[in-house]
């Protein structure tokens, strides 16, 4: 591993860490005076973590057998559609909790941040070490 590609990997491990620490605090920290801490906010974590999945299962499983139209990848687009379905799944969660007055503006906002800055850095990292001899 070079030295750029340390320095990139530490970068995004800083990024994920402060995207954690994100959500981790929108849950614990009475944010608002009329609200108290509420750890189902930590719920949108779950999301981060398995946005991933499908791209990396479908990438895998992608051939020839399966083309309706004979241009694209079934599995791959799939695999896309997964993830976005839970990138915004994960996006969605505190703007609904908020509006059923379970959690607060701050600590949405907060989560909200957390989660993309989480998915940001697992994106950037599966960009930048992707092995680009397998495409």
């Amino acid at each position: 591993m070079a030295g750029s590609d340390l320095k990139i990997l530490v970068g995004l491990a800083l990024a994920f860490a402060v995207g954690c620490l994100l959500n981790v605090l929108a849950a614990v920290i009475k944010l608002d005076a009329d609200r108290d801490p509420n750890a189902v906010v930590l719920t949108v974590i779950i999301f981060y973590f398995l946005a991933p999945w499908p791209n990396i299962m479908c990438k895998r499983c992608g051939g020839d057998g399966m083309d309706f139209d004979g241009s694209g990848n079934v599995w791959r687009d799939m695999g896309f559609f997964l993830t976005g379905f839970l990138i915004v799944s994960g996006l969605a969660l505190p703007l609904a909790l908020q509006q059923a007055d379970e959690i607060g503006l701050a600590a949405m906002v907060m989560s909200i941040a957390g989660g993309v800055v989480i998915y940001g850095s697992v994106a950037a990292y599966s960009h930048v070490f992707s092995n680009k001899s397998e495409f």
